[in-house]
């Protein structure tokens, strides 16, 4: 898989580049991206998963769009849907095991 910069669509993974790393999220529309935190967290402020607006997500920058190799590796979007509100307000980040592209790759792969 590679990242372009394309129109997203429903059930896209975009990412923006925040400096040393970068941040991942869920489009569904441009007033809902799904994302585990912000790009830039100030400190002490809770992590959740929570939608926000494209505007807000890009944070200034243009996304960029997963573009995957194997388009069958993708889940429906009726499923990302539904994991979508399953996951809403989780609050067990870990920068290790359980982040924005962690969550993304759940919420969107048949991995």
């Amino acid at each position: 898989m590679h990242y372009d910069y394309l129109e997203p669509h429903r059930g896209d993974v975009i990412r923006v580049n925040c400096g040393p790393y970068y941040h991942y999220g869920i489009y569904f529309d441009d007033d809902r991206v799904l994302e585990f935190g912000r790009a830039c967290n100030p400190p002490g402020e809770k992590i959740d998963v929570h939608y926000t607006s494209l505007r807000a997500f890009g944070n200034g920058t243009l996304p960029e769009v997963r573009v995957l190799k194997n388009p069958r590796k993708a889940r429906k979007i009726e499923d990302i849907e539904a994991y979508a509100k399953e996951v809403l307000g989780r609050s067990d980040y870990s920068l290790e095991t359980n982040n924005c592209l962690d969550l993304v790759n759940r919420l969107t792969l048949k991995i």
